[in-house]
């Protein structure tokens, strides 16, 4: 057979097919995805963890959900996404429903559907902590409001609230026996409720300073205590008296735990590390380093042979081994809040700026991770790559801006001379200079090879947000607070033009359209505007944004803008008729940066919510879908075929793609090539067995006999039908590729649900 460039592309496409493939079975970026999004890295900041009383599972609350692993194999298994970011979480004593606390009360999911099964609401602040009693029957809330409310489970109404402490509430426990409920404050104190009657029994008020948790022995007869101070205290339940106290850190105490058999207690401190106390003498067991920062929540295996620690300030979740005291694993992906975003010219690789003033840089295509550089000493919230993509620049709060090679990944150089916060980098279209805006009102211009301070641009009266140079280059537009753009002559320095608007906190962002006659500025109110570029006029303003616009950008080819708010939302507009054509719904926080990809089919956002978002901003009229033979109720025993047919495609040499599906319900038989390829792969062609994870089938298979355009069935996929209840498999993680060796993502038709019968026909 002939090798011609078209099989070469092929092959090559195929070669990142067969990574994405064996990658995808456990790949957490397609999990619990929002419409629209192609992919999420990053898993939002940790805030608790706890493991199900039967031990299988380990779930981790963030700002964007519960993430489910696997104890087994440390998998992500799924996520369930929320709408209120948690703050505290806590497994029934059955396993069967993990609640979770958010801004102003408490949700309770199924922990085997993710479902929502109810709300529980009273509280006027975020809730803190949460403890179900003995027989799952309660659930008790600590907030920030001061109280403490106790809640029944099945009707989901108030049982009582109790009142008396006079700052938040940080922790609550309940007594192995159920009968008292155990409260911890900022106000220093530790008060018991009588759960009966609803009423307050004591307070244990010789703690010194602030209480961050508490645990009950398991034979219910101590009380542990901590928080700012470096004292572990033990309280006697029946005296009321205090026990011991051990010194367990100076940084003081972050959250405490027992072991099932009640032999150890487990501090957690702000230092990151965890020590292990022997609980009837007092003395140290172990000490346990790993986190580089405050261990936010531990949680004890059922089984006492594990404890995993989670912190919010590394991102991570250490998994020990208590007998050794070697970690076994750490789960990683917990990111804090994003503030900028870049995708290299090349759009192979996107970087981040971020609160723990770190640079990260992600393949675009696998999502993976490629590096991370360090060296700012605040949040990197501006970036630019240069035009060649072999230097990246980073602005940050700490005043500087650092200009990293990213062939070696070293640090090049530091440009230093701002007096304030870097919030703005933009590179020439030749990449020997950069221009930098920063809050001391000034722009700055540097070479981009020596690192010299060039020349200032002096003029605006407040912080500069924004700079960007004109399409042509021969521009730069600064934008500032003080409600001005301002166009400067990019070779003499010159002002050239002031654009002035009446909008409240100024100019926050600006992108030139990609023909460069207009200028779109977007400020801290809800409003965009276009200025004429020639004559230096507002020619046109949009409305219709949720809130403060932080970032805007053009598509590549002009026909789109985007917009990000601090409503968690994503607006997409026509520019031609400055209408409304879709808003992306995803982030659990404020958008502060979006970057387009060179070839526009990707719009990336990153949010304080700890995640960065790739959405799908093809024009490709492709779809798949799933359809199943035979059309609907299912017995169990039955054979069930699914079969991926696609519509609309163009050029299609190959694809990679993942079934979900819930495999209490569905157990995978075979899978086959459908007639899109003919009925089989044709000579030469390619195709990998499937891959079966917990929750799904991946398939990938390519041709190098030619492109396919048209409709037709991608693969089919074969379940029995093992359980009566609501199935519903969906397709993710999609990659089309064409012999160009372009890759081309779908639109996805979401599969009509279906639902199996015990025995007997289906229903009518």
């Amino acid at each position: 057979m002939k090798i011609t460039l078209f099989h070469i592309l092929t092959l090559a496409a195929f070669v990142t097919l067969i990574f994405l493939f064996q990658a995808a079975a456990n790949d957490y970026t397609q999990l619990g995805l929002p419409e629209n999004a192609k992919a999420r890295i990053g898993k939002g900041p940790i805030s608790a963890i706890d493991y199900s009383p039967d031990g299988t599972r380990l779930a981790v609350g963030t700002d964007i959900g519960i993430w489910i692993y696997d104890t087994q194999s440390d998998k992500e298994l799924t996520l369930i996404s929320v709408t209120d970011p948690i703050f505290s979480l806590t497994y029934s004593f059955d396993s069967t429903t993990i609640a979770t606390g958010g801004f102003r009360g408490v949700n309770l999911w199924n922990a085997t559907t993710g479902k929502l099964k109810g709300r529980l609401t009273g509280h006027i602040e975020r809730v803190f902590s949460l403890a179900y009693s003995p027989d799952s029957s309660m659930i008790a809330s600590a907030s920030r409001d001061q109280t403490v409310m106790l809640w029944d489970v099945t009707t989901g109404q108030s049982k009582a609230t109790f009142r008396g402490h006079t700052d938040q509430v940080k922790s609550v426990a309940f007594s192995p026996d159920g009968t008292t409920l155990a409260s911890a404050s900022d106000d220093g104190t530790v008060r018991l409720w009588d759960v009966a009657t609803g009423t307050h029994k004591t307070t244990i008020d010789g703690n010194i300073g602030r209480i961050e948790s508490i645990a009950f022995s398991p034979d219910g007869t101590t009380l542990a205590s901590g928080g700012n101070s470096q004292m572990l205290f033990l309280w006697d339940i029946a005296t009321e008296q205090e026990k011991a106290r051990i010194n367990a850190n100076i940084n003081g105490i972050s959250d405490i735990k027992y072991s099932a058999d009640g032999s150890t207690i487990a501090s957690a401190c702000r230092d990151g590390q965890i020590r292990l106390w022997n609980a009837t003498t007092g003395q140290l067991k172990m000490t346990l380093i790993g986190h580089k920062g405050w261990i936010t929540s531990l949680a004890y295996h059922p089984d006492n042979t594990t404890i995993a620690a989670s912190s919010f300030w590394d991102g991570t979740v250490d998994i020990w081994n208590v007998a050794t005291g070697q970690r076994r694993v750490t789960l990683t992906g917990y990111m804090n809040p994003f503030y900028s975003v870049a995708f290299s010219p090349d759009g192979s690789t996107i970087a981040t700026g971020d609160y723990n003033n770190t640079v990260q840089l992600w393949d675009a295509t696998t999502r993976q991770h490629k590096a991370t550089f360090t060296g700012h000493t605040r949040f990197v919230i501006a970036l630019a790559y240069s035009p060649d993509g072999e230097t990246l620049a980073s602005g940050s709060m700490d005043k500087t801006v650092r200009l990293w090679d990213t062939t070696t990944q070293v640090l090049k150089t530091i440009l230093v001379g701002h007096t304030d916060s870097v919030n703005a980098i933009a590179y020439s279209l030749d990449g020997t200079t950069i221009a930098t805006g920063s809050s001391d009102k000034t722009v700055r211009l540097w070479d981009a090879t020596t690192g010299q301070h060039k020349n200032t641009l002096a003029g605006h009266t407040e912080a500069v947000n924004s700079v960007i140079y004109s399409p042509d280059g021969s521009t730069i537009a600064t934008g500032s607070t003080d409600k001005t753009v301002q166009l400067w002559n990019a070779t003499t320095g010159q002002n050239q033009t002031t654009l002035t608007t009446d909008m409240e906190w100024g100019i926050k962002c600006m992108a030139y359209s990609p023909d460069g006659t207009t200028l779109a500025s977007g400020s801290g109110w809800e409003t965009i505007h276009f200025w004429d570029i020639t004559t230096g006029k507002l020619k046109a303003t949009l409305d219709g944004n949720t809130d403060s616009i932080y970032a805007i950008a053009y598509s590549p080819d002009g026909n789109t803008l985007a917009t990000s708010s601090g409503y968690n939302t994503v607006h997409l507009w026509d520019v031609a008729s400055r209408q409304p054509k879709s808003t992306l719904v995803g982030h659990q926080g404020d958008i502060p940066a979006i970057a387009y990809s060179p070839d526009g089919d990707t719009l990336a956002s990153v949010s304080l919510d700890g995640t960065i978002l790739l959405w799908n901003t093809s024009t490709s009229t492709t779809t798949l879908s799933l359809v199943s033979t035979p059309a609907q109720g299912h017995v169990i025993g039955q054979r069930l075929t699914f079969s991926i047919n696609i519509a609309n495609g163009e050029s299609i040499a190959g694809y990679q793609l993942t079934v979900l599906y819930d495999n209490t319900a569905l157990r995978f038989i075979e899978s086959a090539d459908g007639s899109y390829f003919g009925g089989y792969l044709p000579a030469g062609g390619f195709s990998i067995p499937p891959i079966l994870s917990e929750k799904g089938v991946t398939l990938a298979a390519t041709t190098l006999a030619g492109e396919i355009t048209g409709d037709g069935t991608l693969a089919t996929v074969t379940f029995e039908v093992i359980a009566a209840k609501e199935s519903n498999p969906t397709i993710s993680n999609v990659l089309l590729t064409q012999g160009t060796g372009k890759s081309v993502v779908p639109k996805i038709e979401t599969a009509r649900k279906t639902e199996s019968q015990e025995n007997g026909s289906a229903p009518q």
